[in-house]
């Protein structure tokens, strides 16, 4: 039978394993706050990166609608002279849900450089647009209602198929991070810009077919005899029509 033995540590012994005890304490002391620290950054990347992405779909969202608006429109004007940059306006809204009241600023603007940038005087003024260049709306949805400045007219967008203009739109959103050790307020920037798509005189002639179900079904080609082609329409090479 082993008997408990009766020896008394060494006070020497006694306090440096009191000392080891107090060091390790302190080490898992500053461990854990760095671990905290990297946590939050963690955190704090995730939720900017998915806000970011949030405003990137927006964004495109805003300019494929705009773009869009004034397909078979003749004037584009139905309404109201800034109905496709209130769908535009309104794109953004609707993606970003009950987070749209934090946007600054945005800018619709035409596009006319290699990268579909925003052009530089867009970006500085402090006016709402700059003159058949770009309209700048700021902190659009803070309130009940907003107005589409009138700098870019809707009616002087170049939108046939030969020289169509590209219509951009760039959104700075006011970002303000819940997890706020690495400062919580950001502003965020996003742009896109598509092709603005032909009026009426223009997609008269498309032919929208039907979907068949089988291979084997029939496709009817449709000929319209009003259409007439518009400036600058340079028919297909190859004769056929382009189909």
């Amino acid at each position: 039978m082993l008997k408990r033995s009766t020896r008394k540590v060494p006070p020497l012994l006694r306090r440096d394993t009191q000392r080891e005890a107090g060091a390790a304490s302190v080490e898992f002391g500053l461990i854990a706050v760095l671990l905290v620290f990297l946590f939050a950054g963690l955190v704090d990347l995730a939720l900017t990166l998915q806000m970011k992405r949030n405003l990137s779909d927006s964004v495109r969202a805003a300019a494929r609608s705009g773009a869009q608006a004034c397909i078979g429109s003749a004037t584009c004007t139905a309404g109201n002279p800034q109905d496709a940059d209130i769908t535009a306006v309104e794109a953004v809204r609707s993606v970003l849900g009950s987070s749209a009241a934090e946007v600054s600023k945005i800018i619709i603007y035409q596009s006319a450089t290699a990268d579909l940038g925003v052009p530089a005087l867009c970006l500085t003024t402090a006016a709402g647009g700059v003159n058949n260049t770009c309209n700048i709306l700021r902190n659009p949805f803070a309130g009940a209602t907003y107005s589409v400045p009138t700098f870019w007219p809707i009616a002087t967008r170049v939108r046939n198929a030969a020289n169509a203009e590209y219509m951009g739109i760039y959104v700075e959103y006011a970002y303000e991070n819940p997890v706020s050790i690495y400062g919580s307020n950001r502003n965020l920037k996003s742009q896109s810009a598509f092709r603005l798509e032909p009026p009426a005189t223009e997609t008269a002639a498309l032919v929208v077919l039907p979907d068949y179900p089988n291979v084997n079904d029939p496709v009817v080609w449709t000929y319209n005899p009003n259409w007439s082609p518009p400036a600058g329409y340079v028919p297909p090479a190859n004769g056929d029509g382009g189909g």
